[in-house]
């Protein structure tokens, strides 16, 4: 097979035994963050890749140049600390948007020998794989690791039979001395992960020295039709209810946008009643004035106007007269006296 392309997103570790084609720490610096934020690991871990997830659709747009070019399978390395990338904003956009642009399958690493021991352990494994499988909804493989330390062959008998389980649970009962609530909640638990474990496929692996990688990519193979008939179809509901859940926004922001300028265009109309109508202004050339049709009781505001100013007029025409009358009866000499005494003067 092909050499996959691999994505490391574990900002905090020291060594990987890969060569990343992608990885975080040339881009976001472990320590800087905790030093500039003030944060613990686990903090300044979240803080990576929300940092990284910034910049996440330039990941994507290589991984599409890649797999123009054959590459058949992507491999993306998350933190060791699960609930730091599944339940964070960042890991659920890293997720969605592989799962959005290509078939993506879940792969949950565990700890054969720690399971393998207890049973307590091996519930508490179950657990946090079913949390994951019912948060990201995605196909999901179980890789039981170090197979060569230790045979899954317990772990996988405890999925198939509740009553073997029960019995290593009494077991380790009677040797820690009695039962505890621990145990009682695994007893209970494992009753509602029986048919969570059906839609599992459990793998035994080996990182050391290769063992079953060949049942792990056929595993990935399975899944990924899994993918195709089950998860495929409820990501394109998902996208349509989307879809129409925006166009719907849209239409009532639209709806609002229109009831707000029409109720805008009803108050301009309002103040301009109460205002009343405007009087004509004055064109500096009356000849080229428009004609203006004023409403009747202007009409008869000025024709009021015009009678005022023919009263006027008259008034004057008989000040002027009288003025005309005193003065050609008045002697001429003392006019003539009047000027020869300024004259004089």
């Amino acid at each position: 097979r092909q050499r996959p392309y691999v994505i490391n997103l574990d900002p905090a570790v020291s060594y990987v035994p890969y060569e990343a084609n992608i990885d975080i720490r040339d881009t976001v610096k472990y320590k800087a963050v905790m030093e500039n934020y003030k944060l613990g690991p686990n903090g300044a871990i979240l803080t990576c890749l929300n940092l990284f997830c910034t910049r996440f659709d330039q990941v994507m747009d290589v991984l599409g140049v890649h797999a123009k070019r054959g590459v058949e399978h992507v491999v993306v390395d998350t933190p060791g600390q699960i609930e730091a990338f599944t339940w964070s904003a960042s890991g659920n956009i890293i997720t969605e948007a592989l799962a959005s642009a290509m078939p993506t399958v879940v792969i949950y690493v565990v700890d054969t020998p720690r399971c393998a021991e207890n049973a307590l352990t091996f519930s508490s494994n179950m657990l946090h794989a079913c949390s994951i499988l019912y948060k990201t909804r995605l196909p999901m493989v179980l890789a039981f690791n170090k197979s060569d330390v230790h045979t899954a062959a317990q772990p996988r008998a405890w999925m198939a039979d509740y009553l073997e389980f029960d019995a290593a649970l009494t077991a380790s009962d009677e040797t820690t001395g009695g039962g505890s609530f621990a145990t009682s909640f695994a007893r209970s638990l494992a009753l509602a992960l029986d048919e969570f474990y059906r839609h599992l496929t459990p793998v035994e692996v080996s990182a050391l020295t290769g063992e079953g990688i060949s049942d792990l990519l056929a595993a990935i193979d399975t899944a990924h039709e899994e993918y195709d008939e089950h998860y495929k179809p409820e990501l394109d509901q998902r996208r349509s209810r989307r879809d129409a859940q925006r166009a719907a926004e849209q239409s009532e922001q639209l709806r609002h946008f229109d009831a707000d300028r029409q109720e805008e265009r009803d108050q301009s109309v309002t103040s301009a009643t109460v205002a009343g109508p405007r009087k004509p202004m004055l064109h500096p050339n009356p000849t080229e004035a428009p004609s203006v049709v004023l409403p009747s009781n202007v009409e008869k505001l000025n024709a009021a106007d015009d009678e005022d100013s023919e009263t006027e007029r008259a008034l004057l025409e008989d000040f002027k007269q009288s003025i005309a009358l005193q003065a050609r009866d008045r002697p001429r000499s003392s006019s003539k006296h009047v000027v020869d005494e300024r004259r004089t003067s």
